[in-house]
């Protein structure tokens, strides 16, 4: 043997294992490059569970057909996971807390509350699945116990909704009996017969049976012994008794009959106030002179009253029957109890902006009629949109007013006519008076300004326009004393005229002041009564002279 033979056997080995390595670590990098492959599940019918579902994250990839008929169960609005959790929330209270840890435990089952139901869950590869399964072998399968356990919940949860309701809800056969009743109802069932500890089969009926048709609702009236402590709040015609009212609604299934009775005793009493109160209101109208008509949002006629009728015409009968804003002012156009329009469009667009008017603010007309007579018409906003209209009849006070204005036009052109400048003043020294010869004389038209001018603007104007005088100042000192007497006094204006200046007192504690010019060569004015002592006391020479006229 060569002996270069004995040192191809380590060399052989040693290629052999280099060899080995690298394959083995070719192995391992093609395994870690290559993608984890997701485990399939077997569809869950095939499988044993017959309540089974598979979740990916919250979303239901698989279930078997007992499990989707337990998954309808829950809120519809919610996502697959969410949903079961709701539904089986009753009996595994933890469950969303327990499932949360199924990634690191990847097993795990739970107990329900009542100890009759075991939940398997099990995570692979991001899957979860989830197993409802009895502790006990029964008769009747799993899931129709689930079921059957869900709809008793919600069963009891509307049993007592029902019977915390404060309204009175009954079930009626086709023969009128009672077959069922709420707590509401059997409670005043048991109040209406305190002898009776116990209610008998059919319940007793409290209210009289619907007739068969078709009643939307109504109202029922029950009258029951009043309970110790009440006070006036319930309706009795009795002192031990009392009224309840109710607004009944019925609905029909099939031969039976539901009603639903709400309680209205405070709804009947408001409607009772309310009627008085209107009957008050229209006892309050009659006796009105003035005629009132209320129109609703609808403007519709709600309410009149007597007056009404006896200015405008109109028979109760048709106001009765609540005509239109428009209808009712139609009828007084026809009953020539409205100014007659010459054109009936403009008439139309004007009682529009009159009914707006009147819905906005308050509005007044005054109604000019043919026969003379003269109405005064007020519209006013009223609450909910309606507006009342008030019509009175001013003829009297507009004939009154004509003529006091009459007398007063005869008056100012009486005082116009005297050849004498009159200017009176009131008691707070006010112009209220003044004729055409003043205006003219002292240039001062005294129709030009709305605020009257008062006696110390007038002197001011006076004196500027004669020569110097102690006069002025004599005026306004007799206007200070009422109880002075009258006197007059010769003034000369700036250009030479002669004046006689009257002052006169008038009652009220007014003052009347004239002018009359003097003709040219007229003697001086003689000084009247308490003349000298004016002198005296303003220290000015008068010679006394013989008055002309």
């Amino acid at each position: 043997m060569h002996p270069f033979d004995y040192l191809d056997l380590p060399l052989g080995l040693l290629l052999l294992v280099t060899a080995f390595l690298t394959s083995l670590s070719a192995l391992v990098l093609v395994v870690r490059l290559t993608p984890p492959r997701r485990v399939t599940w077997s569809p869950l019918e095939h499988e044993g569970d017959p309540t089974a579902f598979l979740f990916d994250d919250e979303d239901l990839v698989d279930a078997t057909s007992d499990a989707r008929a337990l998954l309808a169960h829950g809120p519809e609005q919610m996502e697959d996971f969410p949903r079961l959790a709701a539904v089986l929330s009753p009996r595994f209270p933890d469950l969303a807390e327990r499932l949360s840890g199924l990634g690191r435990r990847q097993s795990l089952e739970i107990e329900s509350s009542d100890g009759q139901t075991v939940l398997a869950a099990e995570w692979r590869s991001g899957l979860t699945r989830i197993a409802l399964r009895p502790r006990e072998e029964r008769e009747a399968p799993l899931p129709d116990s689930l079921a059957l356990a869900a709809m008793e919940d919600e069963l009891a949860d509307l049993r007592t909704t029902i019977d915390a309701a404060p309204v009175l809800i009954w079930k009626e056969d086709a023969g009128g009996a009672v077959r069922w009743a709420n707590a509401a109802y059997i409670e005043l069932a048991l109040r209406a017969d305190p002898e009776g500890e116990t209610l008998s089969w059919p319940l007793p009926r409290l209210f009289p049976a619907s007739d068969g048709g078709e009643q939307p609702g109504g109202r029922l009236s029950l009258e029951l012994p009043r309970e110790q402590g009440d006070g006036a709040d319930g309706e009795g015609e009795g002192e031990g008794t009392e009224t309840l009212i109710f607004d009944a609604t019925r609905a029909r299934s099939g031969d039976a009959t539901m009603v639903f009775a709400m309680p209205a005793d405070r709804l009947a009493r408001a409607e009772g106030q309310h009627r008085e109160f209107m009957q008050t209101l229209v006892k309050t109208f009659a006796h009105l002179p003035i005629g009132l008509a209320l129109f609703d949002r609808d403007r519709r006629l709600a309410v009149f009253n007597p007056a009404l009728t006896d200015l405008s015409g109109l028979q109760p009968l048709f106001l009765s029957r609540r005509p239109t804003l428009f209808d009712f002012l139609d009828a007084l156009r026809e009953a020539r109890r409205m100014p007659e329009p010459k054109d009936y469009r403009e008439w139309r667009r004007r009682i529009v902006e009159m009914e707006a008017a009147a819905a906005n603010g308050t509005h007044i007309e005054t109604w000019a009629l043919p026969d003379g007579t003269t109405f005064r018409v007020t519209g006013r906003p009223h609450p909910d949109g309606a507006i009342a209209f008030l019509f009175e009849d001013i003829t009297s006070e507009v004939t009154l007013t004509r003529r006091f204005r009459s007398e007063l036009e005869l008056g100012q052109a009486v005082v116009d006519a005297m050849p004498e400048a009159i200017a009176v003043f009131g008691p707070s020294r006010a112009l209220v008076l003044s004729n055409a010869a003043y205006e003219s004389l002292w240039d001062d038209d005294t129709t030009a300004t709305l605020v009257p001018a008062t006696l110390a603007e007038a002197v001011v104007r006076w004196r500027a326009a004669a020569s110097p005088t102690p006069v002025w100042d004599e005026i306004a000192a007799f206007a200070a004393n009422p109880g002075a007497e009258g006197w007059s006094r010769e003034v000369r204006l700036a250009d030479g005229r002669g004046l006689v200046c009257r002052v006169a007192p008038l009652a009220g504690a007014g003052t009347l002041v004239g002018f009359t010019p003097r003709a040219p060569g007229a003697g001086r004015l003689a000084p009247v009564e308490g003349e000298a002592a004016g002198e005296a006391a303003s220290g000015t020479p008068r010679q006394a002279a013989t008055a002309t006229t």
